[in-house]
C-alpha cells in the first residue's frame, strides 16, 4: 500500500473452525514458531503463535492475520487498488472453503477490487456459483494442458502462469491472446521490461517498488 502497488496478493487457508487464515503454506512450521497444519488449529490457537519473528525482530509477536482482518486494513487505509485472492486448495481442499469466502467478500463493504485466483480448477468453478460477478483467474506453471483448460472456460478472465510459460509464448500472445495474463514470479529486471513491453495485464513480483520504477521509466521513453 505505500509504495502504491496496483495490487496486492494473498493466499487463503481454511482453519479447524472455518475461519479464512492468510499463509502462503499449509503449515505454519515455515513462517511461525509452531507447528502443523493450518487446519488442525483453531483460530485462537493460531493467534498465539509468533508469525513475525522469523522475519525480524521488530516483527515479534505479530499475529497470524485472517482475511477479515486484511480486509479491515486494507479500508482503514483507503486502498483502492485489486486485492488477488488466491484460495490455497491445490494440496489440501478445505470444505466449503468457496462459499465461506465468497459470502465475507460479498457481505463486506470494501475501498478496493478484489478478484479470485487458484491452481485448482475445481475451485474456480465453485467460486463461480458463488460469486460469479467476481474475477477469476487460473494459476499454472507451463502447461498447456491447462491453457487449453482455461481457454475453454467462459467464466476466466485470466491466467496466471509461471513467467517461463510467457517467455515460450511471445508470439502468441502478441497475437491478441483472448484472456488476460499476469505472471509469476516476475523479480528479474529484464523479465519486468518484457511483460511491460507486451503489454501484460500485470505481473507478480515481490519487488514492487522496482517494478513501479521500471514501468515509470519505460513509460516516460514512450512519452518522450
Amino acid at each position: 500500500m505505500k509504495l502504491g502497488a496496483d495490487g496486492i496478493e494473498l493466499d487463503v487457508h481454511l482453519s479447524k473452525d472455518d475461519q479464512l487464515i492468510v499463509m502462503h503454506d499449509e503449515k505454519i512450521d515455515r513462517t511461525t514458531d509452531g507447528k502443523g497444519l493450518i487446519q488442525n488449529y483453531t483460530l485462537e490457537e493460531l493467534k498465539e503463535f509468533d508469525a513475525g519473528g522469523w522475519y525480524e525482530s521488530r516483527f515479534k509477536k505479530t499475529k497470524v492475520p485472517t482475511l477479515r482482518e486484511v480486509i479491515q486494513l486494507l479500508n482503514d487505509y483507503d486502498y483502492h487498488g485489486m486485492l488477488n485472492i488466491e484460495v490455497k486448495t491445490d494440496h489440501i481442499e478445505y470444505f466449503a472453503i468457496e462459499p465461506i469466502i465468497a459470502e465475507l467478500l460479498q457481505t463486506t463493504k470494501m475501498s478496493f477490487q478484489y478478484m479470485y485466483s487458484s491452481f485448482n480448477f475445481k475451485t474456480l468453478e465453485r467460486l463461480e456459483k458463488f460469486d460469479a460477478m467476481a474475477k477469476k483467474a487460473y494459476i499454472f506453471s507451463t502447461s498447456e494442458k491447462k491453457v487449453k483448460t482455461a481457454l475453454a472456460a467462459p467464466s476466466l478472465e485470466a491466467i496466471h502462469p509461471k513467467i517461463d510459460w510467457v517467455l515460450a509464448n511471445l508470439p502468441l500472445i502478441n497475437q491478441t491472446f483472448p484472456l488476460k495474463i499476469r505472471p509469476w514470479t516476475i523479480n528479474d529486471p529484464k523479465q519486468m521490461k518484457i511483460a511491460f513491453q507486451h503489454q501484460l495485464e500485470g505481473i507478480i513480483t515481490d519487488y514492487p517498488k522496482e517494478a513501479l520504477k521500471i514501468r515509470k521509466d519505460m513509460d516516460l521513453e514512450i512519452e518522450s
